[in-house]
């Protein structure tokens, strides 16, 4: 008696890990959809087609939202980096009460910033300036995870998206859970993180 060749492949979004759906698009590798069995390559494409309207449908323009939301985290970390290195550029060579007291606020230090003692006076711009490096850290990871969406938002239509694109938008999903998220998790559970995400942008933006 000859078995039956059964054949089981993801054909919806619901649960079909993330590291999959990548590979598939990335890297047209239409095969990771399979679980068991040898399904046919028209099977498989039409699964796959069946695959990407869901999560076109699910996403809507809630990718758009998200790059919007680090274009403003990225100008925020831009201006006060910008505001705190020329601050100190010309605090190194003459007091300002005014520039003192904003770089006591923007870098939350409690600086003397007394001319008179010229020793302590520098090493207090100094020990500022070295604390503001952890803007620049923070800006130099923004500014790629920013960048990586901002090419898929530009790009023409049908561009494919990289891996870097992916991995930008788990990290950001990552900061806002506050732990890491893998690329194993399952697409729909993907499709909802971004869509709360930019409903808390969204939140964010009509309380200001």
């Amino acid at each position: 008696m000859q078995l039956e060749n059964k054949t089981h492949y993801h054909q919806r979004i619901h649960d079909l890990p993330l590291d999959r759906f990548i590979e598939c698009l990335v890297d047209g590798n239409l095969a990771r959809l399979i679980i068991s069995g040898i399904p046919s390559e028209e099977q498989l494409s039409t699964a796959w087609e069946l695959i990407l309207g869901e999560y076109s449908e699910l996403i809507g323009n809630q990718e758009f939202r998200m790059y919007k939301e680090l274009f403003r985290e990225v100008s925020i970390l831009k201006i006060t980096l910008d505001q705190i290195t020329i601050s100190l550029s010309v605090l190194q060579v003459i007091y300002d009460p005014f520039l003192a007291a904003e770089v006591n606020k923007l870098l939350n230090t409690n600086c003397k910033f007394d001319w008179a003692d010229q020793n302590a006076y520098q090493a207090e711009c100094i020990n500022c300036l070295n604390r503001s490096k952890s803007y620049k850290m923070r800006y130099d990871l923004k500014i790629i995870q920013f960048e990586a969406i901002q090419k898929k938002n530009q790009d023409k239509p049908g561009t494919k998206m990289d891996r870097q694109y992916f991995t930008s938008i788990l990290i950001t999903l990552s900061d806002h859970a506050k732990y890491r998220i893998e690329e194993t998790i399952k697409m729909s559970e993907y499709c909802e993180r971004i869509k709360r995400f930019s409903d808390y942008c969204e939140q964010l933006k009509n309380r200001k």
